[in-house]
């Protein structure tokens, strides 16, 4: 979890390993979002969590520690937290949730709601939105698709220059999900439509798929705190965060079949 002033991180280690493995997560933010250990006071002794119960509860403290600043209503809806990665709506998750939700006694396939209630009904804090939404599979916006994909894959200062990987699977994602033509969304990404056929064969796997359409289907993870519009090329579409209701396209073109 990364706060604007502080961090937490809850890693399973000896005491002594546990400050490398923040001064490596630091070093990391650094690289990647222009974050660093400059910014932070020098890393503090851990704190042992003793058991599955207390386990349980720093978690839940963490995940709602954005609640309780006042920075947001809903743990969705802070990008800098692994609550999102909980639910599968990253891919290269930081934790491993299949592991820790199986230690908390919670099955695979209820491990997102599990959390996301067990978090949001915190009676000292008043979160909104306690429901996770269903994923959203059609008429997805390309813009709401490139911006799915920079924070699914914790890309968010990269949305005008995406990667060849990121820019593959938007490619993937959209020939799937946004209802355009082949031909049309290769005009829109400047490639070829063979290209954009070849992404669709080996650009995304089922978990990227997932957690893609998780947040395209959910407002609160897909509204930047920015509120900058998702560049595409030359072209743009609205911000779904500009409007109460959502974005619907009139699809004309054919879809892939």
């Amino acid at each position: 979890m990364v706060m604007p002033n502080h961090i937490h991180l809850i890693a399973e280690g000896e005491p002594g390993a546990v400050p490398r493995v923040l001064g490596a997560t630091l070093g990391a933010l650094g690289r990647r979002g222009r974050l660093g250990p400059a910014r932070f006071q020098p890393i503090p002794a851990p704190q042992v969590i003793p058991d599955l119960k207390h386990l349980a509860r720093q978690i839940r403290y963490v995940h709602l520690n954005p609640c309780r600043a006042g920075l947001c209503k809903d743990p969705l809806t802070w990008e800098w937290s692994t609550h999102r990665d909980w639910i599968g709506a990253t891919f290269n998750s930081w934790p491993d949730r299949l592991k820790w939700g199986g230690l908390l006694g919670w099955p695979q396939d209820e491990i997102a709601r599990r959390i996301h209630r067990y978090v949001s009904g915190d009676p000292t804090v008043r979160v909104e939105g306690t429901a996770l939404f269903d994923p959203r599979t059609h008429d997805v916006p390309l813009s709401w698709a490139a911006r799915a994909v920079a924070l699914a894959g914790r890309e968010l200062w990269a949305f005008e220059d995406f990667s060849l990987p990121a820019r593959r699977l938007l490619g993937a994602y959209g020939a799937l999900r946004s209802g355009l033509s082949v031909r049309r969304l290769a005009r829109r990404l400047y490639v070829a439509s063979s290209t954009i056929h070849d992404w669709v064969q080996n650009g995304i796997t089922a978990e990227r798929l997932r957690a893609i359409d998780l947040i395209v289907g959910d407002e609160r993870m897909l509204q930047p705190f920015s509120g900058q519009d998702v560049r595409i090329g030359a072209c743009s579409e609205p911000n779904p965060a500009d409007s109460g209701q959502p974005v619907r396209k009139d699809i004309r073109e054919r879809r892939l079949t």
